[in-house]
């Protein structure tokens, strides 16, 4: 066809983002107190408070330290039951890393990271950002930032093209390729500590919009 047009979910790679986002992780971080009632509705997100995952939850620890805390056992626990297992001969790996960017008492921003190989010709990069409402626990997509900043859609999307221009302009994908925002794609939320200014960072891992060889593609934006 002569157009390709992408309307994916949102995934992405923390260790590609040095090129969107200025800010390191720790400079980024909002400096804030959580009480345990905003970690709880974090921990109840990934899952930390089920009967089946409460066991990485280490009550004796509050805040932010809780949950890095839970997303660490929780990693290590997968990582070695993966390692036991083999396909075909080769033995199966697994690593996974949270990097908290925004945890105060209204919003959670995470970017979760995981290399996974179960066999094949290569392993594959599992990366998804997300930004969460602390208040209502509710998972956070584009489309919720257009509901109150309707101009804000074209402007994402003209930035998008403009970055899809400079991909086509280095050769890495086709002359015809588009890649066109859905509203439905999740985000990386980042405050810079600096000036309080807040950029979205749009992410798309390996295979999901261009070959594997291309990587893990990150749209910054800050309106």
């Amino acid at each position: 066809p002569a157009e390709y047009y992408y309307t994916i979910g949102a995934h992405c790679c923390h260790e590609e983002l040095t090129d969107v986002v200025m800010p390191k992780i720790m400079d980024s971080r909002v400096d804030s107190v959580v009480n345990d009632t905003v970690t709880d509705v974090a921990m109840r997100h990934f899952g930390f408070l089920s009967e089946d995952s409460s066991v990485y939850d280490d009550k004796s620890l509050h805040g932010v330290d809780r949950l890095e805390n839970a997303m660490k056992v929780q990693s290590e626990d997968l990582q070695k039951r993966t390692e036991e297992l083999t396909v075909e001969g080769m033995k199966c790996s697994y690593n996974s890393d949270y990097a908290l960017y925004t945890y105060t008492d209204d919003l959670l921003s995470y970017v979760q990271t995981t290399d996974v190989f179960l066999g094949g010709a290569h392993g594959t990069r599992l990366v998804t950002p997300a930004t969460i409402d602390m208040n209502t626990g509710k998972l956070l997509h584009l489309k919720d930032l257009f509901a109150q900043h309707p101009e804000w859609e074209k402007k994402f999307q003209k930035d998008v093209d403009r970055m899809v221009k400079a991909l086509i302009d280095e050769g890495q994908v086709l002359k015809d390729t588009k890649v066109r925002l859905t509203g439905e794609e999740t985000y990386l939320h980042v405050i810079n500590r600096k000036d309080g200014r807040d950029t979205y960072v749009v992410m798309y891992s390996e295979d999901e919009i261009l070959p594997h060889a291309a990587g893990v593609i990150s749209f910054g934006i800050t309106p």
